[in-house]
C-alpha cells in the first residue's frame, strides 16, 4: 500500500505489495521490489534499488544508486550514501559446485541490520551478517566485515596500511655490503620494492584553468579563508608588555578589559572568563538553573549553546527559527513556555540581534530569565541597544570572532548580586586567598589575552565597517543570482560575523565547487543541534523545518576585515559560476532531487512538496 502523501516518480518501478508510509518520496528510476516496507518520511534516491522484504524505519534517507539486498533490515534515522552496498550472502557463487547456475534456493542469507541513526558513506560495502550499532559512522568507501558497535567510527578498510607500489629505479649493491641485496629477487619471487629515496622531487601536473580562480601572486595564499583574525604590531607590542611585567595571570588588565567592555554594551558589570562556552554554562548556573527546568532556545547554533543549558542539569526546549534572518521566530516562543520554563535563550546568530521586543515582552509576562548568546554578535545593535545589553548576556572572544583574545569569554548583566556570584565561581569560589565561599572553578582570563583583548576592543569599530563594507559589496554582485542574501530588519545593526546565502538544494554541489576554486566557503551549521545524537537520546526531540531547510540549503562566504577587494572579486566570481552551473533557489535542473552525490555529512532536509515541483519558501 503506498500512502496517499507519499510521492512517487513516475519513472520509479515499485512492485507488488511493496509498503510506502505518509511523506516518503521515491525519487527517478528507483526500483522496489514485492513485500518491502519502506517506513514514514524517507527519501530513496535517483536509481537506488531495495529488494524484496527489506525493512525500512522512518526518516531514512537511500541516496542515489544505493544497493539495499534482501535480508536487510533498517531502522529509524538512517543514512545510506550514494552507491553504498548492504550485502546478503558472505559468499556469494554464480553457480553451485556441481557446475549449475545457482538459483534463488543456493543463497545463503545473513541478515544485515543498521541500527538507529547509524550513517553509511557514499561507496561503503557492509558484509552479509554484520549489525551497524546505533548512530554508528561508516565512512565513505569503508569495507564492513563484523559488526560495529553503537556511536563508533569505522573509516577505511580492513587490511594492512596501504604501501607504496611504485618501484623508482634497481637498487645495486654498494661495495663492502654484506647480506642480500636489496632489490634482487630469488627465483619464482619478486623482487622487494626498495624505499622511496627521501630526496625525490615530484613535479606536480599544472592545474587546468577551471580548476582554479587564478594562480596565486608571490606570498598569497591559495585558499581565501572563511575567517582570519586581525593580529598586527599593536598585540604583539601588547602581549610582550605583560610578559615583561611578570603579572600574567588575573590582574590588572583583565579588570580594565571587563570596565572597557562593560561601558561599550552599555551594562554595569562585564566578568571576563576563560571562553564564551565557560561564561553561557557560569551565567546558567548563577541563574539556579537545575534538573527539571527547561530553557527556551533555538537548534540552528553551536551546540556549546545547548551544551551549557545540559550543564546545569535543565533541558533545552528547541523553537523554530525566521527563515530570513535565521534567528529565533519569536513569535513561536510562547507557545513552548511551560510551568518547567525558567529561561529564554536567543541566538543573536551571524551578527544580528534577534526581536527583543518581543522576547522580552513575552519574558515579563511569565516571569522568565532573558539569556542572550551574543557569541557572534559584539557591537550588533537593536533599537540602539547593543547586544548583551537586554538581559544576561554570553560572548565569545574565540580566534575567528569580531573581536578576539585567542580564546575568552564575557558576562555582561545590570545584576549586582549575580555579577559578584560570577566573580567568585569563575575563580574557584574565593574571594580572599583559600577561603572558598562556594563551589567555583578556574574559568579565569590571562592578563595574555585581556591585553590582546584591549587593542582589539579598539579596533572593534573600524572593523565592524569593514565587515559592513564587504557585506555591501557581497548584496551588490549577488543582487541578480537565484540566492537568499543575509536581511537587516530596521533598526537592526548587523556587523557580519558571518554572510551567509540561501542557495538551494544543491547546497552541497555549491560548496564544493567554491572550495575546488580557491574559496574557504564553509557551512553553519550542517547537522542542527536538534538532530545530533547526544540531543536525540535524550528524548530532545523537535520538529524544525526551517531549521533543517537552513541547515541543508545555506554556506558563508568568507568575512573579515583583512579580506582584499582583490580576493573578494575572486570569491563573487566563484559564487556566480558556481550558481549558475547548478542553480539556486529557481528549480533545479531536470533530474535532480536532494542531496544528489552527497555523502555521509550531507543532512539535506529538502524535499518536494505537493502540488509543486519545489519549494522555494
Amino acid at each position: 500500500m503506498i500512502d496517499p502523501s507519499a510521492r512517487v516518480h513516475p519513472t520509479a518501478d515499485l512492485e507488488a505489495d511493496v509498503s510506502v508510509g505518509p511523506g516518503t518520496a521515491i525519487w527517478h528510476r528507483a526500483q522496489i521490489r514485492r513485500g518491502a516496507r519502506i517506513g514514514a518520511e524517507c527519501i530513496v534516491g535517483r536509481d537506488a534499488f531495495v529488494d524484496e522484504g527489506v525493512r525500512i524505519g522512518d526518516r531514512v534517507k537511500i541516496q542515489n544508486a544505493a544497493l539495499v539486498y534482501h535480508g536487510v533490515t533498517v531502522e529509524d534515522g538512517v543514512f545510506i550514501g550514494p552507491n553504498a552496498i548492504l550485502t546478503n550472502d558472505r559468499y556469494p557463487r554464480a553457480i553451485t559446485s556441481t557446475g549449475d547456475l545457482a538459483r534463488a534456493a543456493d543463497w545463503e542469507v545473513s541478515p544485515i541490520t543498521l541500527r538507529r541513526g547509524a550513517s553509511i558513506g557514499a561507496g561503503a560495502i557492509v558484509v552479509a551478517g554484520v549489525d551497524v550499532g546505533r548512530f554508528a559512522m561508516v565512512g565513505a568507501g569503508a569495507v564492513v566485515t563484523r559488526s560495529v558497535p553503537d556511536h563508533a567510527l569505522v573509516a577505511r578498510q580492513p587490511g594492512p596500511p596501504p604501501r607504496l607500489g611504485l618501484r623508482l629505479r634497481a637498487t645495486t649493491r654498494r661495495p663492502g655490503h654484506r647480506g642480500s641485496r636489496p632489490g634482487r629477487a630469488r627465483p619464482g619471487e619478486r623482487a622487494p620494492l626498495p624505499e622511496l629515496r627521501a630526496g625525490l622531487r615530484v613535479r606536480p601536473r599544472p592545474r587546468s584553468p577551471r580548476r582554479a580562480l587564478a594562480d596565486p601572486e608571490p606570498g598569497r595564499p591559495r585558499v581565501i579563508p572563511i575567517a582570519k583574525p586581525d593580529f598586527g604590531p599593536e598585540e604583539i607590542a601588547a602581549v610582550g608588555e605583560v610578559l615583561g611585567s611578570g603579572m600574567v595571570a588575573q590582574g590588572r588588565r583583565v579588570a580594565e578589559l571587563e570596565a572597557r567592555w562593560a561601558e561599550f554594551v552599555g551594562v554595569r558589570h562585564a566578568v571576563a572568563f576563560s571562553n564564551g562556552t565557560t561564561a553561557l554554562m557560569s551565567v546558567l548556573a548563577g541563574l539556579g538553573l537545575g534538573p527539571g527546568d527547561e530553557v527556551i532556545t533555538v537548534a540552528h547554533t553551536f551546540a556549546a549553546t545547548a551544551n551549557a543549558i545540559l550543564s546545569t542539569g535543565a533541558s533545552p526546549v528547541f523553537v523554530d527559527i525566521e527563515p530570513d534572518t535565521y534567528l529565533i521566530d519569536a513569535a513561536r516562543i510562547e507557545a513552548a513556555v511551560t510551568p518547567r520554563t525558567r529561561a529564554i535563550l536567543p541566538v543573536h546568530l551571524f551578527g544580528l540581534v534577534a526581536d527583543m521586543d518581543m522576547i522580552e515582552a513575552i519574558a515579563r509576562r511569565h516571569g522568565l530569565a532573558v539569556v542572550e548568546d551574543a557569541c557572534q554578535a559584539h557591537g550588533a545593535t537593536y533599537r540602539g541597544r547593543r547586544a548583551g545589553s537586554f538581559g544576561h548576556g554570553a560572548f565569545s572572544l574565540y580566534a575567528t570572532k569580531n573581536m578576539t583574545t585567542a580564546e575568552g569569554g564575557f558576562v555582561t548583566t545590570n545584576d549586582d548580586r549575580l555579577a559578584d556570584w560570577l566573580r567568585l565561581y569563575r575563580n574557584q569560589g574565593m574571594r580572599n586567598r583559600y577561603e572558598f565561599e562556594i563551589l567555583g572553578y578556574n574559568f579565569r582570563l590571562t592578563d595574555l589575552a585581556a591585553a590582546i583583548g584591549l587593542v582589539q576592543l579598539a579596533k572593534l569599530p573600524r572593523n565592524t565597517e569593514r565587515r559592513q563594507e564587504i557585506a555591501a559589496r557581497y548584496d551588490e554582485a549577488f543582487a541578480d543570482l537565484p540566492v537568499a542574501l543575509p536581511v537587516a530588519p530596521p533598526e537592526r545593526t548587523h556587523v557580519y560575523h558571518q554572510y551567509t546565502l540561501r542557495v538551494g538544494p544543491r547546497r552541497d554541489e555549491i560548496l564544493a565547487d567554491l572550495r575546488a576554486n580557491g574559496v574557504g566557503a564553509d557551512v553553519y551549521y550542517p547537522l542542527p543541534v536538534h538532530r545530533q545524537a547526544y540531543i536525540q537520546e535524550r528524548g530532545l526531540h523537535a520538529d524544525l523545518p526551517v531549521t533543517d531547510r537552513a541547515a541543508a540549503e545555506t554556506l558563508s562566504l568568507p568575512m573579515y576585515p583583512g579580506l582584499r577587494s582583490d580576493e573578494q572579486e575572486l570569491v563573487i566570481e566563484a559564487v556566480r559560476r558556481a550558481v549558475e552551473r547548478f542553480g539556486g533557489l529557481d528549480e533545479p535542473p531536470e533530474g535532480t532531487e536532494p542531496g544528489a552525490g552527497a555523502g555521509v555529512g550531507d543532512r539535506s532536509a529538502a524535499e518536494p512538496v505537493p502540488g509543486a515541483r519545489w519549494s522555494t519558501q
